[in-house]
């Protein structure tokens, strides 16, 4: 990824042979990419003022949604979230040797601090897994349970309700906000 000039390693897995990408451009000049990579469906969402979007979509026979992401130690300076009972927690680095991997089951948000670039993810339905896994490279998951799903009304980071935004989301979905500054 490039935020203004600096640039941070974050990256998903790569699509395989029978993968597939596609973007376009929307009326409100937002642009929207849509992949497909072994039965996983995602759509990227970037919005005019910088914020991301991404869902996951969900297939008939899935229970569960999930997103992950890589990245290099070296860029980055701390790692925290907030967790199930308003619980926050963060990890400094660089890590020492006797780091374990973190998993909780609800999450508000996870902020990644890169040396110059802070990267916040939000949830827009909840409940959401976190699981992180150290190493040479650090490696986030995200994971939506729907069993789990309660059903009521969620909203937004921006404080738009899912079910007034008029785009169809299913609330089973995994959708993730990805705020830079």
């Amino acid at each position: 990824m490039k935020i203004g000039m600096e640039v941070i390693y974050f990256s998903q897995e790569k699509l395989s042979n029978e993968g597939s990408a596609a973007w376009k451009r929307l009326k409100n000049g937002d642009v929207q990419i849509l992949t497909s990579n072994q039965s996983k469906h995602q759509v990227w969402t970037i919005h005019d003022n910088g914020r991301l979007k991404m869902e996951s979509l969900l297939h008939e026979n899935k229970d569960e949604a999930s997103l992950s992401f890589e990245f290099l130690n070296s860029q980055v300076n701390q790692l925290s979230w907030l967790g199930g009972k308003n619980i926050e927690k963060s990890i400094k680095y660089p890590l020492n040797e006797s780091f374990s991997p973190i998993e909780t089951n609800n999450i508000q948000f996870v902020m990644v601090e890169f040396t110059n670039v802070t990267l916040k993810v939000t949830p827009e339905f909840k409940p959401v897994g976190f699981r992180f896994l150290g190493g040479t490279d650090g490696a986030l998951t995200f994971e939506r349970n729907t069993i789990k799903t309660s059903t009521s009304q969620s909203e937004s980071p921006d404080g738009i309700s899912g079910k007034d935004q008029g785009d169809g989301v299913d609330e089973k979905a995994l959708v993730l906000w990805f705020d830079f500054k």
